[in-house]
């Protein structure tokens, strides 16, 4: 199998759930634990069943821990480290800011930023459209971060007003608890929440990040339903992204890794392993799909 060229077009630069500085060691390793387990085993989980209650702890602190050693630096190293061109980096607003990512990614055009608004801002309208003119690529929406269900007003105004710059949304989808908090938060994640938003604006491209994580089936038969939802596949096991490519059209399944939550020669890997023996297709996956849909 030749060496195709990668983007990755879903990855995060700081602290995406409480916005506080990643100011750490340049010699620090990222921490290791349950994620680094589920990564080792190409993202099939060694428990069986429903994820175990004692479980959701760790896996938060170990989430969050990745996340506050994110910098921008340590993101480029990885890219260079997997050969990887280009990256798009989502900034999910209140807590990271698009503006700064932004400023910061601007001497590095391998580094393609999204806008990321509050749908509980009252600027929202105001900073998409300042955020469209200082030359994001898309936009960003994340329902538990951001404690908003995907039916609510907020987000069907965000996207009205956006559809009119002909550029991808992507929405995080799949139920996950990011706080030590118990809340119904993670419910939002729910694929089933976002077929509203998607039917309601057929000229809008949704990406559906993480192909619905745990769940992928309901994201496959929204992709299979709607022509205008893509399938970012960022935690797919080698069987999952089996079944996505028997459902759903080629061009609209994107190579990603969700960096830092998961690093990205795990789903280098296994995106390899579910491509083999077909070029046409890796190349469509990991970069050619990513280049339409960005008009790159």
């Amino acid at each position: 199998m030749g060496n195709f060229k990668i983007i990755d077009f879903h990855t995060h630069i700081g602290d995406i759930f409480n916005g506080f500085e990643t100011v750490n060691p340049p010699d620090e390793k990222p921490f290791r634990l349950f994620e680094f387990l589920y990564e080792k085993m190409g993202f099939t989980s060694p428990l069986p069943g429903k994820q175990p209650d004692w479980l959701r702890v760790p896996l938060v602190v170990e989430i969050q821990l990745r996340f506050s050693w994110a910098i921008q630096a340590r993101l480029l190293e990885s890219m260079e480290k997997n050969g990887i061109s280009a990256a798009v980096v989502h900034p999910v607003e209140p807590y990271s800011s698009t503006e700064k990512i932004f400023r910061d990614a601007d001497a590095h055009k391998n580094l393609i930023v999204f806008a990321s608004v509050d749908p509980r801002d009252p600027q929202r309208l105001e900073k998409l459209k300042k955020y469209e003119h200082m030359g994001c690529k898309g936009l960003k929406l994340h329902p538990i971060i951001q404690r908003t269900s995907p039916e609510d007003r907020a987000y069907f105004e965000i996207v009205d007003a956006y559809q009119k710059y002909g550029k991808p949304v992507l929405f995080h989808t799949g139920e996950f608890d990011y706080y030590l908090t118990k809340t119904h938060y993670p419910a939002y994640g729910k694929v089933e929440l976002h077929e509203k938003i998607i039917a309601s604006f057929p000229k809008v491209n949704f990406v559906l990040g993480h192909c619905g994580l745990h769940t992928p089936e309901p994201a496959v038969a929204l992709a299979q339903k709607y022509r205008n939802v893509y399938l970012e596949t960022s935690f797919q096991s080698l069987k999952s992204l089996h079944n996505i490519f028997s459902k759903v059209e080629k061009t609209r399944i994107l190579f990603g890794s969700d960096w830092p939550s998961a690093f990205q020669e795990p789903h280098i890997k296994v995106m390899r392993k579910a491509t083999a023996g077909d070029n046409s297709l890796a190349e469509l996956v990991f970069h050619k799909n990513a280049e339409q849909l960005l008009g790159i």
